[in-house]
């Protein structure tokens, strides 16, 4: 039979009680803002938030009681107690205290052993919704600090940023839904506006993203490049059909109407907050190295560098592909002409990637909107694609009975 200080000393952690050490519950509580921040309480959001409580008070054990299912539905200490016993003293501690508060054993003969000759002392007790109705308990035992009603607060705070936090990640999940609904709303318009060019988007979008990791971009950086690609030709869609599927050379003035489809997809994008900051590469890929693109007339550096990406991109897919007014070319003539425009047309340095990845780039094909948008969505919403974003991946762990 152990007794109470040998049980004691293998808790994982010293008790140490708010009131004896004011800097654990601080020192505790920045953790718990870092992990919220980083997004590390998936998938044990509750284990997390009850450990956070558990070294911010110096209780011995704290666990999570429903009376919607009668049992415990997270706990996290050593000793800890059975289930039963759980069960048992939460049903009096909600008598006791229906509203919650700080209970205090009478004496030492009859305070309650809840570990193998480890009696209780004191307990924090505070409803809350997770998501029905719940109470989080703290137990402290006789051999530790007593817990105080100061403790009470430390758990309040403590949970209703685990709820402030959840509220953030279903408002962010349903944003990031919003997002890839329109990504792919505007997608789908584009092919459907020239079903010659179906699925060019997707092409340049993922030839970009190839040319990024060749040039070793970001994380972040190909996640938006991938949006600018599915998103560079969106102006379109305010171009007129019988100039945008013409089969033979545009008159001047029909392209000058054709030349206006970047500043017409930055005005669509720009109306996106969340995707506005993709407007330079959307109204900058017909930009030449030179300065004789359009609609700026930018030169050099001074085009977006995902601007000179989607240029390349762009004319890769365009020359790769069939056009009305011609077949697709052969990979020596596409070599050619990016050989012959390097430093004009376009970045020698991005035309020097491509020679790097080439074969690669032609073998890209067309595939469907999947796994690609929604990582690069999830930057744009706001996510932590390359760690340069504050954002988080939580998903809320609800128990079986709960849902």
């Amino acid at each position: 039979m152990h007794n109470a200080a040998s049980v004691l000393s293998t808790i994982e952690r010293p008790l140490t009680a708010i009131t004896s050490d004011g800097d654990a519950a601080w020192n505790a509580l920045e953790r718990f803002l870092q992990q919220l921040e980083g997004g590390r309480l998936a998938p044990d959001q509750y284990a997390t938030t009850l450990g956070a409580i558990r070294e911010a008070t110096g209780a011995a054990v704290v666990f999570l009681y429903s009376p919607y299912v009668d049992g415990v539905l997270e706990s996290v200490g050593n000793p800890a107690p059975t289930p039963h016993w759980c069960r048992e003293f939460s049903r009096a501690l909600a008598v006791e205290l229906p509203q919650g508060g700080l209970w205090r054993a009478p004496d030492f003969g009859s305070r309650p052993v809840f570990a193998e000759g480890v009696p209780l002392a004191t307990a924090v007790m505070l409803p809350v919704e997770a998501p029905r109705p719940a109470f989080l308990i703290a137990l402290g035992p006789a051999a530790g600090p007593p817990l105080q009603e100061s403790d009470l607060r430390v758990l309040r705070v403590i949970w209703r940023l685990q709820l402030g936090h959840g509220r953030h990640v279903r408002l962010y999940d349903k944003l990031k839904e919003t997002l890839f609904g329109i990504v792919r709303c505007l997608s789908t318009a584009i092919d459907a506006k020239d079903s010659l060019t179906s699925g060019h988007s997707e092409r340049v979008a993922r030839i970009a993203v190839r040319l990024g990791e060749e040039m070793k971009l970001s994380r972040g950086e190909i996640s938006d490049l991938y949006l600018a690609g599915l998103l560079h030709d969106v102006g379109k869609i305010g171009i007129r059909d019988d100039v945008l599927m013409k089969p033979g050379p545009l008159t001047p003035i029909e392209a000058a109407h054709m030349r206006e489809h970047p500043v017409l997809g930055e005005r669509i994008i720009e109306s996106v907050t969340r995707l506005a900051y993709l407007c330079p590469a959307v109204r900058g890929h017909h930009e030449r190295y030179d300065g004789k693109g359009y609609p700026d007339g930018l030169a050099g550096d001074a085009i977006p560098q995902m601007a000179r990406i989607l240029a390349v991109a762009d004319a890769c897919d365009a020359m790769m592909s069939d056009r009305r007014y011609r077949g697709a070319l052969s990979p020596d003539r596409i070599e050619e002409t990016f050989r012959n425009g390097a430093g004009t047309a376009w970045d020698a340095r991005i035309v020097h990637v491509f020679f790097a990845c080439r074969l690669e780039l032609y073998a890209i094909c067309q595939r469907g909107l999947g796994q690609s948008v929604y990582m690069a969505v999830e930057r744009a919403a706001g996510g932590d694609a390359s760690g340069s974003r504050v954002g988080s991946r939580i998903h809320r762990r609800v128990p079986a009975g709960l849902q």
